[in-house]
């Protein structure tokens, strides 16, 4: 996706490229061809996608901020009839749809853009996981689902990662699992320390993934049909961040699942985290971002 030719000018052409095999009549491999071709113009699109998209982001955060805090303002008042309370919560809870929506965009472009900056220090993997689990108890509680963390605390140790980017990575996998969890199911967190890595994995006992959708599962914008007829709201953006964070740390992600039985998904993360080009990232991420 990045392979340039540099011509004897010094100038910089990017390129797609592809091979075959040429095979004589026994199937031996005697030669290849090779196609190269310009794409120029399609970096130029992508990257002004890229940037389109960052662009309409910021604008939208704006005013749906003080959406979201004009709304908070008016539930405040006393003497609100029932009904135009509940008018105004579903307006709320369409207006936080909206700023998931934009976060994910934001976290996706500036993903894509390489435009990364973290900031690492020890980080206690165990907390952070009891601090997803504590601030999404109440979608828990919602969704009738239970949570149970397991774990050899004293083996555990501590990583240099950006906390805040694990939050996430555990907030996008943990809402998966109570979203499209069965009432009464159980999330399972198990957290070990197995060589060189952590391993978190996540399991629910919901709808699953089906066969045909789990080679796609990673890719942005797409979800499952089973999880787009359970909830119409996902923009099929988490797995796709969680995936990204998680190769950048030098990390694996896997998952097993089996429709209508549930889905757990592995996490492995290097002790020592090497950060790819760590002196280089010089844009953070926006300074504000809605919780």
């Amino acid at each position: 996706n990045h392979t340039m030719l540099i011509n004897r000018q010094g100038t910089k052409i990017p390129i797609s490229d592809s091979a075959a095999p040429i095979k004589d009549e026994r199937g031996t491999i005697f030669g290849c061809i090779v196609v190269i071709r310009d794409a120029s113009r399609e970096r130029q699109l992508a990257q002004a996608k890229d940037e389109f998209i960052s662009i309409a982001a910021h604008q939208l955060r704006t005013p749906l901020g003080s959406i979201r805090w004009n709304i908070e303002m008016i539930l405040r008042q006393p003497n609100i009839s029932d009904k135009i309370n509940n008018k105004i919560k579903r307006i709320y809870q369409s207006n936080q749809r909206l700023i998931t929506l934009v976060n994910d965009l934001l976290n996706v472009s500036i993903i894509e853009q390489g435009m990364i900056k973290e900031t690492p220090y020890p980080t206690d993997v165990l907390e952070v996981i009891r601090s997803a689990v504590l601030e999404m108890e109440t979608e828990a509680q919602k969704h009738k689902v239970i949570i149970t963390i397991q774990s050899q605390e004293k083996h555990i140790p501590k990583i240099m990662i950006d906390p805040k980017r694990l939050r996430e990575v555990i907030q996008n996998l943990l809402s998966n699992a109570i979203k499209y969890n069965v009432p009464g199911g159980n999330v399972t967190f198990v957290v070990d320390h197995i060589p060189e890595f952590i391993k978190i994995s996540v399991s629910d006992q919901g709808i699953g993934i089906p066969k045909k959708d789990q080679l796609r599962l990673f890719s942005k914008f797409y979800r499952a049909d089973n999880a787009m007829r359970r909830d119409t709201t996902g923009s099929g953006l988490g797995l796709f961040v969680v995936k990204s964070y998680v190769e950048r740390w030098g990390g694996n992600i896997s998952f097993e699942s089996s429709e209508n039985k549930g889905t757990t998904f592995h996490i492995e993360l290097p002790i020592n985290i090497k950060y790819p080009n760590h002196e280089e990232d010089t844009t953070a991420f926006p300074p504000f971002v809605f919780a």
